[in-house]
């Protein structure tokens, strides 16, 4: 189990890969939204699911389900850092 900081921009990245669990939060303020995916292809022409920065609550694999996780930046601000722990279990 590790805790990093991934920095998150306006293109979507990829977070967790399928398979693994994880929780994620946002801790600075700036949206960001995630998406799921069953193939390790970004996703295109989507809105994701929005994070909000405020509310101090983290996502996780029983929330989202399986699949690969890609977050970006919801709007069009500064990149941001998120708070990802992540484990293979």
């Amino acid at each position: 189990m590790a805790t990093t900081n991934p920095i998150i921009t306006s293109d979507w990245s990829l977070i967790v890969t399928a398979g693994d669990e994880f929780i994620l939060s946002c801790r600075q303020a700036g949206p960001i939204e995630i998406a799921i995916r069953d193939a390790v292809t970004a996703p295109v022409g989507i809105a994701g699911h929005v994070i909000d920065p405020y509310s101090n609550e983290g996502v996780d694999r029983a929330t989202v389900g399986p699949g690969y996780v890609y977050a970006r930046r919801a709007d069009s601000g500064d990149a941001v850092a998120v708070v990802l722990t992540a484990w293979t279990p």
